[in-house]
């Protein structure tokens, strides 16, 4: 018994060990609980800046901030994930809502919070206050659009041009808002959608909390009028933290190693290792 005990006490020992450690930085975070969405691949310097940002605002609230990145890059499981559930454990928003183009994007995220929160074993170990265990949380604590986690915060999955003016979770109007890819290159194909899109999130959106609210705008630039473009432009929309993060930072300097790759690739030229 006093083995068991003992063993007790250095599991409880290490889980504080950890969740102090991980609440000091996301990086840590989601190498601790969520590591195998981050396996497999070193965290750039454009990762460690996303991370740093994001913990400060955390704190210091009523900021805005624009995100652009290229596919693959990784933006949505540091931030539509990572972030969440880091927000989710530390009990760090009230009511985080999930904007996306459409309906099924906006779930998909949300599934993938609700996954983590319900299979999750180190997270059942050390955050047991916001881990469902056992069968599936019903409506109305938990709907295909929204859940209300262990912890009482709510998550809600929206899609673009919905109705959001107003909504509040009891009395709390939303904390986190956080926009994910909600343009894509058919959205914002014509003029009349782009300024569709940018009153609604002007008028709407951008109003939808109080000046405590933080709000994260992140996607792909598709045209060089996306709505995405405008808010990172340097001459518009001052006061929003602005990121850029391309896939090639510089030119090559060699062209003519290129030039020779896509001779080899196009198999105009038999590759040797000379």
């Amino acid at each position: 018994m006093k083995t068991t005990k003992q063993a007790e006490k250095t599991l409880e020992k290490f889980s504080k060990i950890r969740k102090e450690r991980a609440a000091k930085s996301l990086e840590v975070f989601g190498q601790i609980y969520l590591s195998h969405h981050v396996q497999g691949f070193k965290p750039s310097n454009a990762h460690k800046e996303i991370y740093k940002i994001l913990l400060e605002i955390t704190t210091k609230r009523g900021q805005k901030m624009a995100v652009a990145a290229p596919r693959g890059f990784g933006k949505s499981t540091l931030i539509s994930l990572i972030y969440i559930i880091y927000n989710i454990c530390y009990a760090k928003e009230g009511y985080i809502v999930i904007i996306s183009e459409t309906a099924d994007s906006a779930m998909k995220i949300l599934d993938n919070v609700k996954k983590e929160l319900m299979e999750n074993e180190k997270i059942k170990t050390d955050f047991p206050e916001v881990f469902e265990s056992g069968s599936r949380p019903k409506a109305p604590r938990w709907a295909q659009r929204e859940i209300v986690t262990r912890n009482k915060i709510k998550v809600a999955a929206i899609s673009v041009q919905q109705q959001i003016r107003g909504i509040k979770f009891k009395s709390t109007r939303p904390t986190l808002v956080l926009l994910d890819d909600i343009e894509s290159a058919r959205s914002i194909s014509s003029s009349e959608n782009r300024e569709k899109l940018r009153e609604w999130l002007s008028k709407s959106v951008l109003n939808v909390g109080t000046e405590q609210t933080n709000y994260l705008f992140l996607g792909n630039i598709y045209h060089v009028n996306c709505l995405l473009g405008e808010y990172l432009a340097s001459d518009k929309n001052a006061g929003w933290i602005k990121k850029i993060y391309r896939a090639i930072i510089n030119e090559a300097e060699n062209t003519r190693l290129w030039e020779r790759w896509a001779r080899i690739y196009n198999y105009q030229e038999e590759f040797s290792k000379r």
